[in-house]
């Protein structure tokens, strides 16, 4: 009795910090159909196609007698092209003598367009068309015994194949979509439901990844396998990378082997030499004309190599290692060269695979934006496409790793089974455990260079989300060690045991701007709260009127009572273009961040040992972009409000201290000491110029606090920045770095009677003062 077949795959899956994708799959034949059928489960694995031996003495006799005319005959010259030629005619002109070898390649098309069923150890298997090409006629110089270079099958494969043809066919879209955001919003039971659009909704896919994958192969295989079947007279398929002789490389050193190596049948005729400059088809045997449709490659990495063509397959590699271009605006450029109609017809695809370990600080900030910008759970609502019009799609690097993949491709991830035992598999342990323990032990060793070797183990053999972004841009200082270990803790926990969780703030009377704020449970909330101060300790506040000059009335105005909390808030601004060039998404417009930071209670930490202390720690962040600049402001003062906490806000952009003072809430700045002159500074909060001060902040936080920090998101921007310059891209990590300057450079709370006496009669409302 045969297995029950897999009627779905899963991409996604096992790494920390994105959500799986499940894909049907189609029903399979009658099993007397299905390769092996007749075999013991044992020996049933993947099998290569193997040529007919008639087949292959047509073509070396072919080969053979006209070359030796080339020797004879000065005028005569034996080209690739005369010799594909003579081949085809050879076999239709004895078409009785190679009936059986005729057959062999209608069913090598066959698999080709439509895929290829085979039993593997007991269980129906598919595998998509571009899959079986590449395993049978796509040479990647794989050196194991038997290869003869052709790739090994491996289950991974299988899965990215299967999603790659998914994201090039697919016209499926979520039903229901949040107005807002975007975001797909599942049913009662987690389950999402689908709708079908009357069009394609995705324009390929962006994977980052771990070395020796062959996906630059792949995608040079998916490219040759459309481009030398479609007819087209307007169209070609391209290759581009970070540099233009990575493109000219490629083509040279993966592309015209395979070309080589191609069996007659599946290599239309083309012009030029025997070694084109570039893949130029004219025809082949079953289409009379091809229409010149070819496949090359771009002579640069800028943004316009390739605009105003048409492209059927786009390759895009190694982006993270980009410097020569900003590669989300040649994104922009190249898909309009797969689609038309602003993206509202696409008829191409492309693919942009990048090594994580290879990443610089540039390109590799980009491509991370250009990833997050392929939320597969986030579409427009009309076109049913992501941000980017691409597919993100992540395996975690024990998902094949070798060595660890048993003969029916499938990969030891955990424990191996007695079967795996039984066939020779001699470890006690799976692939998982593997790269973990190679981790574990970089990390017990403590040593500088243990810890530098434990960073690069991580961007080589990347796990969690994390780990496909830790782009160096030099040593930040910041121990990811400590961070990992507390990430890992975290996501341990049960769902309901989370330390953190998402809120919304909100006024109690909607009515009423400055009524109490309440904090609402809301998976998709703006407030990641992981304290809430007892229901006494809550919206605790001074209210009092005072003469607002400026408008020559009294108005109502606040100060916190006694505050145990310290915030801060980085507002988003619209950048100049100078630091629009250091933002992932190389966009003018930034995130607002903030942060809430518990202040250390004497009452309960009595020892000076930071890393003891029990009461000092982030309570509450917030990273949203929001469309209005006053909106995000009245955020902060409800979160100032909710907790009762001092604002010291960063003041590159004045609006958010400015909001304070227009609203009545002055009494909720503070004020530092200004180290040069020794008094109280005239604005609150602080300057993100002294980039170092607060990089430091951050750094000494994480290593005597970062074992018991309870907000995962803060800890991953700790762990991702690559360096000073790229303040401005992670607001998070800047609010809470000002809340640890703010908590530092401000005294503790004074007393009400303190508070009432700085407020006075002025257009501030307050005067400066600080904690």
């Amino acid at each position: 009795m045969a297995a029950e077949y897999d009627k779905s795959f899963i991409v996604n899956d096992g790494v920390k910090g994105i959500t799986p994708i499940r894909i049907s799959l189609p029903k399979p034949p009658k099993y007397y159909l299905i390769a092996g059928h007749k075999l013991e489960p044992e020996d049933q694995y993947f099998k290569r196609e193997v040529m007919p031996e008639k087949l292959k003495s047509l073509e070396k006799d072919v080969r053979d007698k006209l070359r030796q005319k080339d020797r004879e005959q000065r005028d005569f010259r034996a080209t690739g092209q005369l010799i594909e030629d003579e081949t085809w005619r050879e076999l239709e002109s004895n078409e009785e003598y190679y009936a059986k070898e005729i057959e062999w390649i209608k069913k090598q098309w066959w698999h080709r367009l439509y895929g290829y069923w085979f039993f593997n150890n007991g269980k129906p298997t598919y595998i998509d068309g571009w899959h079986w090409f590449y395993l049978n006629y796509w040479p990647i110089g794989n050196e194991r015994k038997g290869s003869h270079g052709l790739p090994d099958y491996r289950d991974r494969d299988r899965k990215q194949f299967l999603f790659f043809r998914y994201s090039f066919t697919t016209c499926e879209t979520f039903k229901n979509l949040d107005t807002e955001t975007g975001f797909a919003i599942a049913d009662e039971n987690g389950d999402y439901e689908i709708i079908e659009l009357p069009f394609r909704v995705c324009g390929g896919v962006i994977q980052p990844k771990n070395r020796r994958g062959g996906n630059t192969h792949q995608g040079l295989c998916i490219q040759y396998e459309v481009t030398s079947r479609t007819k087209s007279t307007d169209k070609m398929s391209g290759i581009q990378s970070y540099t233009k002789d990575n493109a000219l490389e490629h083509y040279n050193m993966k592309v015209m082997p395979a070309w080589e190596c191609m069996p007659f049948f599946f290599k239309p005729q083309w012009e030029g030499d025997t070694r084109p400059s570039e893949l130029s088809f004219t025809h082949r045997k079953f289409e009379p004309t091809l229409g010149g449709t070819k496949l090359t490659y771009a002579n640069t990495a800028e943004a316009t190599a390739f605009d105003g063509s048409k492209q059927l397959i786009n390759l895009s590699d190694e982006e993270g290692k980009t410097l020569e271009t900003d590669i989300i605006y040649r994104w922009n450029v190249n898909k309009n060269t797969i689609s038309t109609g602003d993206g509202s017809t696409i008829f191409g695809w492309s693919y942009h695979p990048s090594t994580v370990a290879d990443m610089n600080e540039r390109g590799g900030m980009q491509y991370k934006r250009l990833f997050e910008m392929s939320n597969f759970y986030q579409r427009n609502s009309k076109t049913g496409q992501t941000q980017s019009m691409l597919f993100g799609l992540l395996f975690p690097a024990y998902d094949g790793l070798e060595g660890f993949v048993d003969k029916f491709g499938n990969t030891i991830i955990d424990v191996p089974t007695e079967e795996q035992k039984n066939n020779g598999f001699d470890r006690g342990y799976g692939a998982k455990e593997h790269i973990l323990s190679t981790s574990d032990f970089l990390l017990k060793q403590n040593t500088p260079e243990s810890l530098k070797s434990y960073r690069e183990h991580r961007q080589l053999y990347p796990i969690d989300l994390t780990d496909f972004f830790l782009i160096d841009s030099g040593d930040t200082g910041i121990n990811i060690q400590i961070i990992d270990k507390r990430l890992g803790e975290i996501d341990a926990l049960p769902r309901n045991q989370k330390p953190s969780e998402m809120f919304d703030l909100k006024r109690i009377d909607p009515s009423n701007k400055d009524s109490d704020v309440i904090h609402i449970p809301n998976p998709e909330g703006r407030f990641k709260i992981s304290f809430v101060p007892h229901s006494d300790q809550r919206n605790k506040r001074v209210q009092q009127q005072v003469f607002d000059r400026q408008k020559n009335a009294y108005k109502m105005a606040y100060s916190p009572i006694m505050p145990k909390f310290i915030s801060c808030g980085d507002p988003f601004q619209f950048n100049t273009k100078t630091q629009a060039e250091l933002r992932r998404d190389r966009s003018r417009w930034s995130n607002g961040g903030g942060a809430t930071l518990r202040r250390r209670d004497m009452s309960i930490d009595t020892t000076d040992v930071i890393s003891d202390w029990k009461s000092y720690g982030f309570v509450c962040t917030y990273n949203n972009r929001i469309a209005i600049l006053d909106e995000y402001c009245e955020d902060m003062i409800m979160m100032c409000q909710f907790f009762g906490s001092l604002m010291y806000p960063e003041t590159n952009v004045p609006r958010l201290y400015e909001y304070f003072l227009e609203r009545g809430y002055g009494g909720y700045l503070a004020y530092g000491i200004d180290p040069l002159t020794g008094k109280i500074k005239d604005k609150p909060g602080f300057f993100t110029r002294d980039k170092q001060k607060l990089f430091q902040a951050n750094k000494d936080y994480i290593d005597k606090r970062g074992h018991v920090e309870n907000h995962d998101d803060y800890l991953m921007e700790c762990k991702q920045i690559p360096g000073i310059e790229y303040l401005t891209d992670f607001d998070l990590f800047v609010a809470c770095g000002g809340c640890i300057m703010g908590d530092q450079e401000t005294t503790a709370p004074i007393t009400q009677k303190e508070v009432n006496k700085r407020v006075v009669l002025s257009g501030q409302l307050f005067a400066p003062y600080r904690y």
